[in-house]
């Protein structure tokens, strides 16, 4: 995964949040960013790092301990 793909994989569920928000309401869209924020971004985090070769397909799990993925900050957006 590239670091291009990988920023605008993060951006692209914004659009859908805020509109979320504006349709169904703010009860909804707390509960798509919580689905966000603890599901979909800590696995976009671990495949980029078994892509990068730095964490093992046996450790998919890390990312989702909180915090974890600041660790790797800099191999997540900093480095083609």
């Amino acid at each position: 995964m590239t670091l291009v793909t990988y920023i605008a994989l993060i951006i692209f569920p914004f659009p859908i949040l805020f509109w979320i928000n504006e349709e169904v309401g703010s009860n909804a869209f707390v509960i798509s960013l919580f689905i966000y924020a603890l599901m979909y971004r800590p696995v976009l985090d671990s495949i980029r790092l078994i892509d990068r070769g730095i964490l093992s397909k046996s450790k998919f799990w890390k990312p989702f301990i909180p915090f974890w993925s600041v660790k790797y900050l800099k191999e997540l957006f900093f480095t083609a």
